[in-house]
């Protein structure tokens, strides 16, 4: 995920620069911008399909010592109490617990989307240039960096993972919405909006890491992967939504503070169903009670 935050830190001031090519060569700034996010894409996949290992014994870029100590790990996790091993992989896809983590997950890509929506606009209030609007906007991703390298290790060094998960979205989803209530429109008001977005990309991205340990505490192998697939997929339907409702919203209300507390709402949402989450699989993993004589 820091690799993702890097690659938008860096897309920033590069797709800035080519919004202002508008009209080169005939094509409008934001087909710049699409072509040279696309492009690459595609030449990835098909790069990656021939790169990517498929498991530790094909990893060229591992030792020999290293690749036997990753699959014993991993087979010495995947025997560890109270996880699943489908017969059929896609039947991970109706497990109930699969299903709740799914349901959870759609709030934080539908709260990622209220910062695409709201940020450029809170930039384009310091009346620069979109070259000067694209640097600017590397700052969140920065802050967002720095949050997902020390969130989920601080998680790690003290083994809790509820309240490392529900404190920043709640302080994310406080921040989406204070950053819509400040009144004012000079260059003051406008930092202010800005810095507070800036925390809550740091919110919303930093405590995912530890959502996605979640699945893997009780699927194994192919499984979990389905399983992963699932949440991952259902939770990229969020953004289907806020393109679809958001506008919506504006519209009806005339206002962009009520579509920007609708996301901020999906948000708030997501961090409660966390402890729903935890309680589901905090039950499934307790031991049934030994069977009297």
């Amino acid at each position: 995920m820091i690799a993702s935050v890097v690659a938008n830190a860096v897309g920033a001031p590069i797709c800035g620069s080519l919004l202002d090519l508008d009209g080169a060569f005939g094509l409008r700034g934001w087909q710049w911008v699409f072509l040279a996010t696309g492009v690459p894409a595609v030449l990835m996949g098909v790069v990656t399909w021939f790169v990517l290992p498929d498991g530790p014994e094909s990893a060229s870029f591992l030792s020999p010592a290293q690749r036997t100590w990753l699959r014993e790990t991993i087979a010495r996790e995947d025997q560890a109490g109270g996880k699943v091993a489908h017969a059929n992989p896609l039947t991970a896809l109706g497990d109930g617990r699969v299903l709740l983590l799914a349901f959870t997950f759609v709030g934080f890509p539908l709260a990622a989307y209220g910062l695409s929506y709201w940020l450029p606009t809170v930039v384009k209030g310091f009346g620069v240039s979109n070259t000067v609007n694209g640097f600017i906007n590397v700052l969140p991703w920065l802050v967002t960096g720095v949050a997902l390298w020390w969130l989920p290790r601080h998680s790690e060094q003290t083994g809790e993972k509820t309240w490392h998960i529900v404190l920043p979205v709640a302080l994310g989803t406080a921040c989406l919405v204070g950053s819509v209530v400040v009144s004012g429109d000079g260059a003051s008001s406008n930092v202010l909006r800005f810095a507070l977005l800036c925390v809550a990309a740091a919110c919303i991205f930093s405590a995912q890491p530890i959502f996605w340990t979640l699945p893997s505490s009780f699927l194994r192998g192919s499984s979990a992967a389905a399983g992963l697939a699932v949440i991952n997929a259902t939770g990229n339907l969020g953004g289907f939504v806020a393109q679809n409702v958001v506008p919506w919203i504006k519209d009806r209300t005339g206002s962009t503070l009520a579509p920007m507390l609708f996301l901020a709402g999906c948000l708030a949402f997501a961090g409660l169903m966390i402890f729903v989450v935890q309680g589901v699989l905090g039950r499934a993993a307790r031991p049934s009670a030994m069977p009297a004589e």
